[in-house]
């Protein structure tokens, strides 16, 4: 008896070579205490119909959870544990769509599902069917970060100019630029550094208050 946690080699080998998907699903089952998977491997994971679906459309994953001891390694059952976790799996099987860094869940089905088709009667039609609503409904995968993030380095350095130079000894600044030593020390005397009045402490104080607001917003 096959796993239902098995995985085509030669489906998962072809989808990640030609990149053709972006979506993963993780099938949540048991190879020694579930007869749905016994029922979904037999009539689901053993057809062509479902071999030649999945090669064009999905990454599939096994996370197999028996209920022995002697089917998997502790560090596998360890890490599928955590897994069973992460996602929050209270019966099997159960399949999640996940994005391909498996941080963003898509959406998920689970078995039996009467509404879906997905009973004791159940076909590789029907299965596929129900994945084919799960992903046609599943949210688009984030690519790339909101352009709030991306661009809050504009504002943040604006601030912190302008508080730099409220703070800047604009006597002192172009002898620093040049970096001649002798004219610094010539001119050392003749002018003193002065603090920045009050009021421009007070904003440049201000202006930082507003860049770490915006950094950390």
């Amino acid at each position: 008896m096959r796993m239902l946690a098995v995985i085509l080699a030669a489906t998962t080998t072809a989808a990640v070579a030609q990149d053709r998907s972006p979506l993963v699903l993780l099938a949540f089952g048991s190879s020694d205490s579930c007869a749905w998977c016994d029922l979904l491997d037999a009539r689901v994971f053993a057809s062509d119909e479902w071999r030649k679906w999945s090669a064009t459309n999905i990454v599939y994953k096994a996370v197999d959870l028996p209920r022995g001891s002697g089917a998997l390694s502790r560090g596998e059952r360890e890490e599928n544990e955590a897994l069973a976790d992460r996602y929050g799996i209270e019966g099997i099987p159960t399949f999640v769509l996940v994005t391909p860094d498996g941080k963003t869940e898509l959406g998920r089905v689970k078995v039996p599902d009467p509404s879906c088709g997905l009973g004791r009667d159940l076909t590789a039609s029907d299965f596929i069917a129900a994945m084919r609503k799960t992903i046609s409904t599943a949210p688009p995968a984030p690519t790339h970060p909101p352009p709030t993030h991306t661009f809050r380095f504009v504002p943040v350095v604006a601030f912190l100019g302008l508080a730099a130079a409220l703070l800047t000894d604009k006597s002192r600044l172009p002898l620093v630029l040049r970096g001649l030593k002798k004219t610094l020390e010539r001119n050392t005397e003749k002018t003193p550094y002065a603090p920045p009045p009050a009021w421009k402490r007070a904003l440049a104080f201000l202006l930082i208050l507003l860049a770490f607001a915006v950094a950390v917003l």
